[in-house]
């Protein structure tokens, strides 16, 4: 689930809400999949360089799984006491989006 471009006050704009994978089903790939398609949904949007997560820490945290992928810790704490994460489009950070053949 995807914020993009809410023009509410507090919403951060390109922001991944929430990213599901069932338990049975991670470490398979599908996480950083989905991740490729929605960094290349907002790479193609014209102005977005970033784009923005968050997520508890604790057991079970996918902070290592953002932070592998090349989201970087703002410092900053949001909503529920979830760490703020950015991740530069246009720069070097995150896969970058192969083409298909």
């Amino acid at each position: 689930m995807i914020s993009d471009e809410v023009g509410a006050p507090g919403y951060i704009p390109q922001y991944l809400w929430k990213l599901l994978i069932d338990e049975r089903y991670q470490r398979r790939g599908h996480g950083t999949a989905t991740l490729d398609l929605i960094v290349a949904y907002f790479r193609g949007r014209p102005g977005v360089n970033e784009m923005w997560t968050s997520a508890g820490q604790g057991e079970g945290s996918p902070l290592p799984f953002y932070e592998r992928y090349g989201f970087v810790r703002t410092g900053e704490v949001v909503f529920d006491d979830e760490v703020l994460l950015r991740l530069d489009l246009a720069g070097s950070l995150g896969r970058p989006v192969e083409s298909a053949p």
